[in-house]
């Protein structure tokens, strides 16, 4: 349990926690970045309101799970996740006023449940270089200068009854394989979106460039500046005339010889 004066500080209460153990927060705001690079960790606030931290760090082979935490970097990104470890957050709240609330690269997976994202200085999720990313009820709003979600280069995600609204550029940015990049064909990121609100952003409520894969299994997308999606071809599994799941057409019956 950390509350004043149980350790010097954060870092030294992650040294000492075993394998498999946890952390309760009883601070209210610890001014410190949480930094975890191996072993298995749950930080937790244990007060009625939720302990705050300077940013958070998790790489190596480290298993963390948060919750309850409210994620407040005055300088950099709020969460980064590399490597290959696993971060697993719940019921946070991230904020970088200069940077991404969220990034995750290097093969880092990283599952979000009912995490608020806002206020971040760029994207407030940014996706990239084989990173697995799963969001599922998060609210991305009021990232004023950037997506609210950006996947690049080969990223994973899976977004998942999601509000994604009054973001600075595109609600969801895929970007595609980068020209020059590495990779074999087809290793472009992949997108899956069920059910999620893309509304109010400043483009385009969905964009997709060439060398991605998405597909859309339906939602609500209304009210984006620029539209409801860019590069609707590209998008597999939806009719964006009639906003329904495409039809597959039926097989012609061949006839015997």
């Amino acid at each position: 349990v950390l509350h004043p004066g149980s350790f010097k500080c954060l870092q030294h209460a992650v040294q000492a926690a075993q394998r498999g153990s946890g952390i309760l927060l009883l601070c209210a705001a610890v001014p410190e970045v949480l930094e975890v690079t191996e072993g298995r960790l749950a930080v937790a606030s244990a007060g009625g309101e939720a302990a705050g931290v300077a940013g958070v760090v998790v790489s190596g082979t480290s298993e963390v799970s948060l919750s309850g935490l409210r994620v407040e970097a005055p300088a950099g990104s709020g969460v980064v996740a590399s490597g290959s470890c696993k971060l697993t957050m719940q019921t946070c709240v991230v904020t970088a006023p200069v940077a991404a609330g969220i990034e995750g690269t290097e093969g880092a997976e990283v599952t979000l449940a009912a995490v608020e994202v806002t206020g971040c200085g760029t994207n407030g999720v940014d996706v990239q270089d084989k990173c697995r990313f799963t969001g599922v009820e998060m609210a991305v709003h009021g990232n004023r200068r950037g997506h609210g979600v950006c996947v690049a280069t080969s990223g994973e995600v899976v977004l998942r009854r999601c509000r994604i609204t009054c973001n600075g550029r595109n609600g969801v940015a895929v970007l595609g394989q980068r020209p020059g990049a590495e990779g074999e064909p087809g290793a472009g990121p992949k997108v899956t979106l069920q059910g999620n609100t893309l509304a109010e952003n400043r483009a385009y409520g969905l964009a997709v460039h060439s060398g991605a894969s998405v597909a859309w299994t339906g939602g609500e997308v209304k009210d984006n500046a620029m539209g409801d999606c860019q590069g609707k071809s590209l998008v597999a599994g939806w009719d964006w005339a009639t906003k329904k799941p495409k039809r597959s057409k039926p097989k012609r019956a061949q006839r015997a010889v």
